[in-house]
């Protein structure tokens, strides 16, 4: 009798071991378990990803450069591949002088993606910047110019910088093929019309250089209703930029400090003036050139 007694007892309590493994093994199933643990990690990093990007362009649209820098580095810590993110960083570098930084942001923004023209467009803005300790270099900058136009050709912007490096090496007739093409899609381009001037002042066609100085000038002038809100560019005066880049490295502005309109038959002294200084720039650009 005793051997069916120990007999029965084994099997008991194989029957517990074995209901034990088995609720084990749905618990490790459940939500909050072993198994959902890399989805749980992965949603909280997706939620801290973007606490910080979100805290990061709160600093960026406040002017706080360098925090939304660092804010931004953070976030990329989380999402290296954020293809925003390593454009507005790359931005920031630049605005705080870091050019390298801002180099390999955007070398990496094409990495993750190829086709991104404003990646492009932005490392041809640093390799032809005049700013002391940018690595100019206008053989690349052309290289990510055409670049980035031949990605979006309905962007203008790369075709203004491509007539701004033919002016800079003095190809004119390359440069006024660039403007002629920035025109052609953009009429209204005030920086176009100022440069195809300097081209004419250039080519002592004083004439010609006026004609397109005043078309600038015209074009430079508020349309909006007279006490109006102005646009983005304009300065307090409603009149156009002065000659700088709107942000650092960007694209040079005409100076026009006067709202009428010269005549054709002289040459004004603001514009003498202006297509002056913009030469200055330009010799710069080409004494600093690699």
């Amino acid at each position: 009798m005793k051997r069916p007694a120990v007999f029965l007892t084994a099997v008991a309590l194989l029957l517990v071991a074995a209901i034990t493994l088995i609720k084990r093994r749905t618990r490790e199933d459940e939500p909050g378990t072993e198994a959902t643990r890399p989805a749980t990690a992965e949603a909280a990093r997706i939620r801290a990803f973007w606490e910080v990007y979100r805290q990061a362009t709160d600093y960026r649209v406040a002017g706080d450069t360098r925090r939304a820098a660092e804010s931004y580095a953070r976030a990329l810590e989380l999402d290296p591949r954020h293809e925003d993110a390593l454009y507005y960083l790359g931005n920031l570098y630049l605005e705080l002088g870091r050019y390298r930084e801002a180099e390999t942001a955007w070398e990496h923004l094409v990495l993750v993606n190829p086709q991104s023209s404003r990646a492009h467009s932005r490392l041809g803005d640093l390799y032809f910047c005049p700013e002391p300790g940018t690595p100019v270099d206008l053989t690349r900058a052309e290289t990510e110019f055409r670049r980035a136009h031949d990605i979006n050709q309905e962007e203008t912007g790369p075709l203004l910088r491509l007539g701004e490096i033919a002016l800079v090496r003095g190809n004119f007739t390359e440069a006024r093929y660039f403007l002629d093409a920035v025109i052609g899609a953009n009429p209204g381009s005030v920086e176009a019309h100022f440069l195809k001037g300097y081209a004419a002042w250039r080519g002592k066609d004083l004439g010609q250089a006026s004609a397109w100085f005043a078309k600038a000038v015209e074009l430079a002038r508020p349309t909006g209703p007279a006490g109006g809100v102005p646009g983005e560019g304009d300065t307090k005066r409603g009149l156009a930029p002065q000659l700088a880049p709107q942000m650092k490295c960007g694209a040079f502005k005409p100076e026009i400090a006067d709202p009428s309109v010269p005549g054709r038959s002289d040459l004004p002294a603001p514009m003498a003036e202006q297509y002056q200084r913009l030469d200055s720039r330009f010799a710069e650009l080409r004494r600093s050139r690699s």
